[in-house]
């Protein structure tokens, strides 16, 4: 979970925050930030917005417990003072997605714990996200289609398209 900086014009790296030690779950004290920190994690998905702050999303890793499985937890980082912000979703593993209603914003929806996502920014700063492997709506884990958008502005996530079941076939 250690977050580093790459200075091109030195470059050299800066040790950001984070642990220096291998499978750390979420940690809830620290000296900088909000005191939180994402625990460790693989395969999650990124982003930079438009005012070039980092958003982290889910991956397969370390929760509070300590216990490992997918994560649905997102994660905004202030890149000059390397803190980190807890914004929304689960901190636990394996969390299922609450998907509302497709097109509809929502406070509650979150997409459940997943890795392998694709991911991308548009032009208005909202965050994307389609499928990977994780957790439907119901629960049940395998391959997902659905479509995500986070507005950072209004901080909620729409379910924009896709199934909210796994192994869905694709509709062309």
């Amino acid at each position: 979970n250690d977050l580093w900086r790459y200075d091109p014009v030195s470059g050299n790296w800066t040790w950001m925050a984070g642990s220096d030690k291998v499978n750390q779950g979420t940690v809830r004290t620290s000296e900088t930030g909000n005191g939180r920190t994402p625990g460790g994690r693989e395969a999650a998905v990124s982003w930079r917005d438009n005012n070039k702050v980092l958003w982290l999303f889910g991956g397969w890793g370390r929760d509070a417990a300590d216990e490992e499985g997918w994560l649905n937890d997102l994660w905004r980082c202030d890149p000059a003072a390397g803190s980190w912000t807890f914004v929304k979703g689960g901190s636990g593993i394996d969390e299922k997605g609450t998907y509302g209603n497709q097109g509809e914003p929502g406070s509650l929806n979150v997409p459940g714990g997943r890795n392998y996502a694709a991911s991308w920014s548009d032009g208005s700063g909202r965050l994307w996200l389609f499928g990977g492997c994780g957790v439907d709506g119901y629960g049940k884990r395998g391959v997902l289609n659905d479509l995500w958008c986070y507005d950072t502005s209004s901080w909620n996530w729409t379910w924009m398209a896709g199934s909210d079941r796994t192994e869905r076939e694709g509709n062309y």
